[in-house]
């Protein structure tokens, strides 16, 4: 077995499986909101008519057995879509929440579940397939070339997408990376097998605009984890320091704000409190009330900064 048919098989099981942790990914963290509309109708196609081409052909049935398996996945995600647009904290609908109007997510579900349905019964059924292929003979091939060309063109949307949000959270990481090798198998295959010049050229700019995709998210998430919480901390912290209020300490001619005014009673008993005040408190009752008086204004001036 050469190489080609080794990397063939491969992808056969990674197509197989790759959308999975998309899905999963999907339950856990509620972000189908930020899927591109776009990317998920051009999704959508690329599944129905790849179901189309290999029933409609007749390919293996290694082949037809992944293009159903995606053609489901990919219905279920429109689904998940669907059903996380009813939840307040999705804003997918482009409508306000009051509108009385169907939602557009709404229109794209029904729409693409019916289309598919239908398009996967007419090439799946012989008879059906029979009089298509009458009256238009090369509407299959046609369908393959627009498949390859949606498979390849759906990331560009949500790389626009993401790049205005500032964030790449929408799809799965390990969704991304599988899809990455699968595209690195598709190029071997093609290349080793002798395909087409345009099987060879699509698993290319798959693999590009995935690895653009990688590059957003590490770079949002490294911007993510450096810059908000800790600019949000300092922020919070000058905030803090400005609307502190400072007591400023009282110097000569100065009193701290706010400090209540002592009397004379509370003057003459913080005497006691202080090293030797009991003796100097002591010497004014000794020396008689008009002593007394004279030492307590001597204790006001001080405290006011006057003389």
């Amino acid at each position: 077995m050469n190489l080609g048919a080794v990397s063939l098989n491969l992808s056969v099981v990674l197509y197989l499986f790759y959308f999975f942790p998309q899905l999963a990914y999907n339950e856990l963290f509620k972000r189908t909101g930020e899927i591109s509309l776009a990317t998920q109708t051009a999704a959508v196609v690329a599944a129905a008519l790849d179901f189309a081409q290999g029933f409609g052909l007749g390919y293996p049935w290694e082949y037809k057995l992944v293009s159903s398996v995606s053609c489901v996945c990919v219905l279920f995600q429109e689904g998940q879509m669907w059903v996380q647009s009813k939840s307040p904290i999705q804003e997918q609908s482009m409508r306000p929440p009051t509108s009385k109007k169907i939602p557009l997510i709404t229109v794209h579900f029904f729409l693409s579940v019916l289309g598919t349905a239908v398009l996967c019964v007419v090439c799946a059924v012989r008879g059906l397939r029979v009089r298509l292929l009458e009256t238009f003979p090369y509407i299959l091939e046609t369908f393959g070339f627009a498949n390859n060309i949606l498979y390849s063109a759906q990331w560009v949307p949500q790389l626009w997408c993401n790049f205005r949000r500032k964030s790449a959270e929408a799809q799965s990481l390990l969704y991304l990376l599988l899809l990455l090798a699968a595209s690195a198998c598709d190029f071997v295959s093609a290349i080793c097998l002798d395909w087409q010049l345009p099987q060879k050229m699509q698993p290319v700019l798959t693999a590009l605009l995935v690895a653009g995709l990688l590059g957003q998210r590490a770079r949002y998430y490294r911007a993510a984890s450096s810059s908000p919480c800790i600019e949000g901390e300092r922020e919070e912290a000058t905030k803090a320091e400005e609307t502190r209020e400072v007591v400023p300490t009282a110097t000569q001619g100065e009193t701290k704000p706010g400090a209540p005014l002592l009397s004379d009673a509370e003057r003459f008993a913080d005497r006691f409190a202080e090293p030797g005040g009991g003796a100097h408190a002591g010497l004014c009752l000794a020396e008689g009330s008009s002593n007394v008086e004279r030492h307590l204004k001597q204790d006001r001036d001080r405290e006011y900064g006057v003389g």
